[in-house]
């Protein structure tokens, strides 16, 4: 590998590698989104209690997603053997794992609760994942051998169709202040075989599905939800299907600090109309005081000072008949086109 600051020579890099695996278990803990299958908005934990012992990382997903991964470096040649039985282990230990259990051992790690993030259906799919030991599995090495990557491989192969294994390779390198990494997954392409090969199944919801479930319950309601969702649309919103049991969605928004996921449209246990002050910490308070004052113009049932007394850690549901009412919609809208930066 060679390195060129600023239209320079090419040079080799100061130092290839990691430290410790601690080094990687570090890397993929704080960005979590660099491991595959893992979307937006996931938080992850190190050292996961389990009746085995730690695994290296945990992560879940705003939808309840669960990935466990498992951290080895090439010069731990023992450790690299083990690998691959230590993370079915603790996914065994995981498997039936009471959901109160669950995040009472995130809590430990995290010094958070699920409620303070994760939305209702998220948490309703996450304790459906634990039931039926739906998981996805990563072996996170710096460099893999031919073995690993043919066992992966195989596994994909041959596991259920609820179980992804898959291996990244991430090779990472320091050039003065420059830092170069270079992931690599193995064990994609079997898995993308295994979900095309399910008979018509869709791991996420539609807009069309949300849209149909809506005018089976009520026509004005359908009318009302498919002009809020074109709305949003065209202000630049992305729509985001989830893997809930019924049809839900979340909006996001790409603002000057990042993705933000302002609103989400639930339909069990009853339709509602999450805003996520939560998932906007990214704006920081003076943007989020901003959005709930123009939000509250138009859903005044939300409890503002209660919002602002909680710094904003709230997701607030209303009910999702709400965006039948003259000008919510309009001002909801509005509201977006702030945090996203547009004119408004």
């Amino acid at each position: 590998m060679l390195v060129r600051v600023d239209g320079g020579q090419w040079s080799s890099p100061d130092t290839l590698g990691y430290t410790s695996e601690s080094d990687l278990q570090k890397l993929l803990a704080e960005q979590p989104g660099l491991l595959p299958g893992v979307t937006e908005g996931a938080r992850a934990v190190t050292e996961f209690g389990t009746r085995v012992g730690p695994s290296d990382i945990v992560v879940v997903g705003v939808d309840g997603d669960i990935t466990v991964v498992e951290c080895k470096l090439a010069s731990n040649e023992e450790a690299r053997r083990k690998i691959v039985g230590q993370v079915f282990d603790y996914d065994a230990r995981m498997w039936k794992m009471p959901l109160t259990e669950f995040e009472a051992r995130w809590s430990q790690r995290a010094g958070d609760a699920f409620d303070s993030w994760l939305a209702p259906a998220g948490r309703e799919q996450l304790e459906s994942n634990l039931s039926a030991g739906r998981f996805r599995l990563i072996l996170a090495v710096d460099t893999i051998s031919e073995d690993l990557r043919r066992l992966v491989e195989y596994l994909n192969a041959h596991t259920l169709d609820s179980v992804q294994v898959l291996a990244i390779e991430l090779s990472i390198a320091h050039a003065g202040n420059v830092d170069v990494l270079i992931p690599t997954v193995y064990g994609i392409e079997p898995v993308e075989s295994v979900d095309r090969a399910r008979a018509g199944q869709s791991s996420r919801w539609t807009v069309k599905d949300l849209i149909e479930w809506c005018a089976n319950n009520s026509k004005d309601l359908a009318i009302a939800v498919e002009t809020f969702l074109n709305r949003l649309q065209t202000a630049g919103c992305l729509l985001l299907g989830t893997s809930a049991q019924s049809p839900s969605l979340a909006v996001a928004v790409d603002g000057p600090d990042g993705r933000m996921w302002p609103y989400a449209i639930y339909t069990n246990p009853k339709p509602s109309l999450n805003i996520n002050f939560a998932y906007l910490e990214k704006g920081g308070g003076v943007l989020q005081d901003k959005f709930l004052s123009r939000v509250a113009q138009a859903l005044p049932e939300l409890d503002a000072d209660q919002i602002r007394a909680d710094d904003y850690r709230r997701r607030p549901g209303v009910d999702l008949a709400a965006l039948t009412r003259n000008g919510v919609i309009d001002i909801l809208v509005h509201a977006v086109e702030g945090l996203g930066g547009l004119p408004n």
